[in-house]
């Protein structure tokens, strides 16, 4: 073989699968195959222990489990989702096939040839297998394949029970027989509830987790995976050049020897010599929260939330949108890069943007940043998958998945801090409206009139309520330019500064009106601010005179009585609201353009 060469993957049919692997290893080569390893328990054995003799990586099809959205659904399964698992179902089956013989002719069947996904499924969750019943049947005895009439010389009908190491038992139907069926391909129950993986395992769509405690069934989209149908060389590559073990060892892909004729089935899959993926591998994503001031980032751990590394650096938008991008690529990669360092799976960014961010990740406005018609999310797939979203809801979602609104159905979301805008979230979901749009309430016109001269006024929300309107306003009264933070005016309020108070008042009041608006069209069951002011207790200071005149001016122009006691609350997650948000999209956004949200709690 080509001394150039490093691993070697095979695709051949299944009778030669041993055999070239065995060439492979022999050149000193790492190898790939598909399944099924081998077509004998001793080859698979011999095949494994030729591996280890020379030092060389090994592994076998399937690799479904290192996909994105089943690492997510295992991972809150360990976290205890739904209490212990006791019991899980695997159901995984075709019509078989119809142009290939060797389907049918006693060297495959249906255990080996779809049953293995849920097989080593259930292994990778529930750990290896100490006991095994099985029993097989015929059901089609003669086939057409290529036109041709053959005989079934083999069963195409396994049921098989298993019980696992931990005390779990499983139970699975293998089948080539099975024109439909509309049930999950994965289904475990626990003491407090149930998990479906939806599709199947090799095609994922999503899943959902009921919990007594909360009652209903929540579901989660599916994340898209990073490798596709070439997860398994991607990890082996990634196990070569991190020096390490791949997370699918060749004990555990070690298969069955059938007995079909003798009606017995013998699995020695995941028996002495197996082991689950390893739970020491934490499972994160690259949080993003790119504002006008300052670009906050780190490695957010799933479904923990917890951020590790964290960075902040300087916007400084007025260098220009270029500028920012490179400066944004750079902290992405490395936050990347520490990951790996750390063992970390990464499954992508996700990117908070304080611009309009339409339903496919494209910046459309450039009122902070100049980033309208940038490629943005392009550039930072360029480093791994990623996801692009206005910050208010990355934000948003953080508080639905770990904040005040977790456990809310519907709650509306206002950010408070150098800009103003809002986000309502419905069943975990911030909604984005047909453009994505749905954030603009800091450009909705008011009307008021000058404290000073009585003169009407119509300015918008934003240029007269948010932080950098409060010292602006401020500026222009005491005709000041050193005036440039909200914080220098609420400080003089609270040092009796009469300008500084009507300011804030007045503020407060149109906010109220704005958000009672909210509460007028869309009746939620909270509301949340959050923003840099919301969330870092700005609107309390002097005293409360922004917060308390907000919170009247608000319920005074709620017109239904039974909504004016709205609970009005403060964001729980402070300023790392962006960033665990961000990493949040990476995995709960669709790649649609409905763009859709789900979440869960543990």
């Amino acid at each position: 073989m080509r001394s150039d060469v490093d691993v070697v993957l095979i695709i051949t049919p299944p009778e030669s699968h041993a055999e070239l692997t065995r060439l492979a290893l022999e050149h000193g080569k790492h190898v790939v195959v598909e399944k099924p390893a081998a077509n004998t328990a001793c080859e698979a054995q011999q095949l494994s222990d030729l591996a280890r003799k020379r030092q060389l990586l090994l592994m076998f099809a399937p690799f479904v489990q290192l996909a994105p959205t089943f690492r997510a659904l295992w991972t809150r399964l360990q976290n205890g989702a739904i209490g212990k698992v006791h019991s899980a179902r695997g159901l995984y089956g075709n019509a078989g096939s119809t142009w290939a013989r060797w389907y049918h002719d006693g060297s495959i069947g249906p255990l080996a040839e779809v049953g293995i996904y849920n097989l080593k499924s259930l292994t990778t969750i529930l750990g290896p297998v100490v006991e095994v019943q099985a029993c097989e049947a015929t059901a089609i005895a003669h086939r057409e394949i290529c036109d041709e009439t053959v005989e079934t010389a083999t069963a195409d009908v396994s049921h098989v029970l298993l019980k696992h190491e931990g005390g779990a038992l499983s139970s699975l139907v293998a089948s080539h027989c099975i024109q439909r069926y509309r049930r999950p391909a994965l289904e475990f129950y626990g003491t407090e509830g149930t998990a479906n993986l939806l599709g199947d395992d090799w095609d994922p769509r999503g899943f959902e987790i009921w919990r007594n405690t909360a009652g209903r069934w929540e579901e989660f989209e599916p994340i898209d995976p990073t490798w596709l149908w070439a997860d398994g060389l991607a990890e082996m590559v990634t196990a070569l050049q991190q020096k390490r073990e791949p997370l699918h060892s060749i004990e555990h892909s070690l298969l069955s020897i059938f007995g079909w004729r003798s009606g017995r089935i013998a699995i020695i899959f995941m028996t002495t010599h197996g082991r689950q993926m390893n739970n020491n591998r934490q499972l994160g994503a690259i949080g993003l929260d790119v504002g006008g001031t300052k670009i906050a980032g780190g490695v957010v751990l799933w479904p923990s939330g917890e951020i590790l590394n964290r960075r902040i650096i300087a916007t400084d938008p007025g260098r220009g949108g270029e500028a920012v991008l490179r400066d944004t690529l750079n902290l992405a990669s490395q936050l990347r890069d520490w990951a790996r360092q750390k063992e970390i799976e990464v499954v992508g960014i996700g990117a908070g943007v304080a611009e309009l961010v339409d339903c496919h990740g494209n910046v459309t406005s450039s009122c902070t940043i100049n980033w309208r018609g940038v490629p943005v999310q392009e550039k930072l797939s360029e480093i791994m998958p990623a996801q692009v979203e206005s910050d208010v809801r990355t934000a948003a979602l953080a508080e639905a998945i770990f904040g005040t609104g977790r456990g809310h159905r519907l709650f509306a979301y206002i950010t408070v801090g150098t800009g103003i805008s809002y986000c309502l979230v419905q069943d975990g979901r911030p909604l984005k409206g047909a453009n994505g749009n749905a954030i603009t309430l800091s450009s909705s016109p008011l009307s008021t009139v000058c404290t000073h001269c009585g003169a009407k006024l119509r300015p918008v929300l934003e240029e007269f309520a948010s932080g950098a309107a409060i010292a602006k306003r401020f500026a222009q009264v005491r005709k000041s330019e050193k005036i440039s933070a909200a914080e220098e005016v609420f400080r003089a309020a609270s040092n009796g500064d009469k300008d500084a108070i009507e300011i804030l008042i007045s503020a407060g009041q149109a906010l109220g009106v704005s958000a009672a608006f909210l509460v007028n069209v869309l009746d939620p069951e909270i509301m949340v601010i959050g923003g840099g002011l919301g969330m870092a207790g700005g609107l309390g200071m002097a005293g409360g005179l922004y917060w308390d005149a907000f919170l009247r001016s608000c319920r005074e122009h709620i017109f239904a009585d039974n909504s004016r006691d709205l609970s009005i609350v403060t964001a729980k997650l402070g300023t790392d609201a962006g960033v665990v948000g961000a990493a949040a999209i990476v995995f709960t956004q669709k790649h649609n353009t409905e763009a859709n949200y789900t979440y869960g709690s543990n």
